[in-house]
């Protein structure tokens, strides 16, 4: 085929992927699907590599996913049968928790396979210890909910009766799934059907040599743009702030090596997977989930390549088994968005070393969404509802301020769903939702500004469970003398009482009585560039737009009002200040590192090779306690005093 009829085949078959996730959105039951659009289409190779995906439309993280472990599954397919699985141990890694119900249709032509049909919905609840089946309490993936191994929902175009009761009856809000999961089938035969068409007009083969076509031409613009990225290793760490189920932080690393085009990214020295569910299962495999920051960076170099998963082909992951970032069966994994958020924040400032000037400043590293679960007097029965998808800001960009409330590197592609529906479905009053004022990081680009949500319940028992929400301890990086954005946080008032400051784990699961108001506020991305360079206008039009205070504009910018009316800069501001450039990581990140060291760490990590991977989390956290129990004199020899925590942690004399 030649290039002309090679981007005509492309521009067709994005377009069928985009119809079907119309007919998906358009037609869902869930708010969680038709508001804040958790979903997504596609068209997938025999082989199980995207070839098309609705870049602007559904969930935009799964780009470069590769489908082929989960297609090896799937037991005889024939024309009309559509597949349905959600577990990553039974199912592959392109199951990533249980709640992302996976259907997969084979589209036949002249009696053999052409291509799947793809999508994935997340449901609003498939069981589990929590409403909406996503708790960072969760200790193993039994907890998580109803499990599916590949199996036929629909076969031949019938539904198959006793799959659909054992999905329906394990879920607490089963009309809601049955509609989303109709509203993705009516999305599958939309797609065929265009695609049927296609093939009439073209011919099997033109479309067949299309797709390898597709592919293959992605993989080589990939490589080029990755070319941008100078040979070398570039290393960095980043931290979740706890494991959420006790006050350790959970360290991630890795090291990313540019080579003539070719990436690999090795998290060895990452930390052993967790007793709750921030894991992340993802096989042997150039996981997306792994790679955002590298997907963002192949998009902001080449906005028009095509969006398909061959566009990680030239890139290799390390992943240890048994760590954070490739837990095995049977770690819990519904918070995973948590934790690949943190590990495109590692990969980001990484790339950061490797190509300044191209990277923005860190961003809130946070997508949490709220859902309401409010028990109907009647019946007793929990109506389970997503309120919003709480996302931070971005950090600031090399040309450009941050997005104000838009995770923009990794999460924009979640909607906020409108007051009106939210208060009209999950019952439940939303009494602030908007922008945090002086949250953002300084810099000649600021960081985007916190969202802060405040709920308060009508009805007795209203549970309110976040979904992710994280950075409440370390800050959103500042890059190349930006500062540091603000951490997120989250208040409890109950009637007649004071807020009440909650804890990543208190926040995570929360009863309300009628009147109780829970507030949660996400963290603000890093500013970008010395702010001393930032120009008065943008400093004077963030100050009349309320989202800068008189204080801390004559604090970072030198900015204070004039005896005329105006604005002015304090004369020779900044003029004595040494360009820093690299990373401004705040006091959060400061205070871990000096309760937790990173050559303690360091240390250990070699200890714990020693020790079956399953215990590894838990030496961890006794070497953790042991060791800051320890007095600071005590801890001057740093060998020694890991010795010492490391005996005391086994009971050894």
């Amino acid at each position: 085929m030649t290039g002309v009829e090679l981007e005509l085949l492309r521009q067709r078959l994005d377009s069928v992927v985009e119809d079907m996730a119309r007919v998906a959105q358009r037609t869902a039951l869930s708010t969680y699907l038709k508001e804040t659009a958790d979903f997504t289409t596609a068209i997938v190779s025999p082989g199980g590599e995207f070839v098309s995906y609705p870049w602007q439309l559904g969930a935009s993280v799964y780009l470069g996913l590769n489908l082929g472990s989960t297609l090896a599954l799937l037991r005889d397919p024939q024309p009309g049968d559509v597949y349905v699985c959600n577990d990553p141990y039974l199912g592959g890694p392109a199951c990533t928790h249980l709640p992302d119900l996976q259907l997969f249709r084979p589209l036949f032509v002249d009696g053999s396979l052409l291509c799947w049909l793809y999508a994935f919905v997340h449901a609003t609840d498939v069981g589990g210890i929590v409403p909406s089946s996503v708790s960072a309490k969760a200790s193993e993936v039994h907890q998580e909910g109803i499990r599916l191994r590949p199996v036929k929902l629909w076969r031949q175009d019938r539904v198959a009766e006793e799959i659909l009761h054992l999905v329906l009856d394990n879920t607490r809000v089963p009309d809601s799934n049955w509609g989303d999961l109709k509203a993705v089938y009516a999305a599958l035969l939309t797609g065929q059907a265009s695609l049927v068409q296609l093939v009439e007009r073209f011919g099997r083969a033109h479309v067949a040599i299309g797709i390898d076509g597709i592919l293959d031409s992605a993989e080589l613009e990939a490589r080029s743009a990755f070319r941008a990225i100078p040979d070398g290793s570039y290393t960095f760490t980043e931290y979740l702030d706890t494991d959420q189920c006790s006050d350790v932080p959970v360290r991630i690393r890795v090291r990313l090596t540019a080579d003539d085009g070719r990436i690999t990214v090795d998290f060895t020295g990452s930390d052993p997977q967790v007793d709750s569910a921030l894991n992340l299962v993802t096989g042997e495999t150039a996981h997306p989930f792994l790679c955002l920051a590298l997907i963002s960076f192949l998009i902001t170099e080449r906005p028009s390549i095509p969006k398909c998963s061959a566009v990680l082909r030239p890139v290799r992951v390390v992943a240890p088994r048994g760590t954070v970032v490739n837990a095995q069966y049977p770690s819990a994994m519904s918070l995973r968005m948590v934790t690949s958020f943190r590990v495109a924040d590692a990969v980001l400032g990484a790339l950061a070393k490797a190509c300044p000037g191209k990277v923005p400043a860190g961003s809130s590293g946070t997508l949490g969404p709220v859902a309401a679960a409010v028990r109907e007097s009647d019946t007793g029965r929990r109506t389970v509802q997503t309120v919003e998808p709480l996302i931070g800001g971005c950090g600031g960009r090399p040309h450009s301020d941050g997005l104000d409330g838009v995770e923009g590197v990794y999460g924009g592609f979640l909607r906020n769903t409108p007051i009106e529906v939210v208060e009209q479905e999950s019952q439940v009053v939303v009494r602030r939702y908007g922008l945090v004022p002086d949250s953002g990081g300084a810099g000649e680009h600021r960081g985007g500004l916190a969202v802060e949500l405040a709920i308060e319940a009508l009805h007795p028992d209203t549970r309110v469970i976040s979904r992710g929400l994280e950075r409440f301890v370390t800050e959103p990086w500042g890059l190349d003398g930006g500062t540091h954005g603000t951490p997120g946080r989250c208040t409890l008032r109950r009637v007649g009482a004071n807020d009440t400051p909650l804890t990543l784990l208190e926040a995570g699961d929360v009863v309300l009585q009628p009147g109780d108001v829970v507030t949660y506020v996400t963290a603000a991305g890093g500013g970008y560039g010395d702010p001393a360079r930032r120009e008065l206008g943008s400093v004077v039009e963030d100050i009349e737009n309320g989202v800068l205070g008189l204080e801390r504009a004559a604090r970072d910018y030198g900015v204070a009002p004039t005896a005329s009316g105006g604005f002015a800069r304090a004369a020779g501001f900044g003029a004595g200040r040494r360009a820093t450039g690299g990373f401004d990581f705040g006091p959060g990140r400061r205070a871990l590192e000096e309760r937790w060291p990173p050559q303690v760490q360091d240390l250990l990590q070699d200890r714990l090779q020693t020790v079956e991977p399953a215990a590894r989390n838990w030496v961890k956290h006794r070497v953790f306690a042991e060791w800051t129990a320890l007095p600071p004199e005590a801890r001057a020899d740093v060998a020694g005093a890991l010795e010492t925590a490391w005996r005391r942690a086994w009971r050894l004399p």
